[in-house]
């Protein structure tokens, strides 16, 4: 199973929107006095973390039961695997959850966080940074400002079923720019032909 959702925090609060098959998930308040005067990086990533926490508890029972499903196909050895693809404005959280570090210790604490909740629930998480722009539009800027919002498809802002010359244009004229005269380059392609 494969889930979606979008996590970002502003000042003064934090919003989170998980797009499941059946629905879709918001999550959002203020935050107290010890998280607002914290820096941006800080908050950004305890949201991704907070997001996920809430998402793998037992809040929402249609995730509750993949998990536990996925728990029983791994017992049986056959796993098709959770995954959960979390779009974040901060590059900071998604380079830090990769890294699987970071020196400043609260970062490291919440990086810790994300990585037992990986292993507790066999969950694949990927956190993605996207333009800020996107996340505007998408609307999950708006839940951590306390702005409520609606829109067609959440999916229609991160464009994941694109490969990198179908997104943009430019990718492949220039690469080709680098190939020494006399030199012809065939790019592969995905599709069948």
């Amino acid at each position: 199973m494969v889930l979606y959702g979008y996590a970002d925090a502003s000042r003064t609060g934090f919003g989170s929107s998980i797009i499941t098959p059946h629905s879709l998930r918001l999550r959002y308040g203020l935050w107290g006095r010890d998280t607002s005067h914290q820096s941006s990086n800080f908050r950004e990533l305890r949201n991704v973390a907070d997001a996920v926490e809430w998402e793998m508890a037992d809040h929402f029972p249609i995730l509750h039961d993949a998990v536990n499903a996925v728990s029983h196909l791994v017992q049986a050895e056959t796993s098709p695997g959770l995954e959960l693809f979390l779009f974040a404005d901060n590059i900071v959280a998604e380079s830090a959850f990769y890294r699987g570090t970071s020196s400043n210790p609260l970062l490291f604490n919440i990086i810790l966080r994300l990585k037992r909740l990986e292993l507790e629930h066999l969950l694949h998480l990927h956190v993605v940074h996207i333009a800020g722009t996107r996340m505007m539009a998408q609307g999950t800027d708006g839940l951590s400002r306390g702005v409520a919002w609606e829109f067609d498809n959440p999916l229609s802002f991160v464009l994941l079923h694109l490969s990198p010359v179908d997104h943009d244009p430019h990718l492949l004229p220039w690469v080709c720019s680098w190939i020494p005269p006399g030199l012809t380059m065939h790019p592969l392609s995905s599709s069948a032909g």
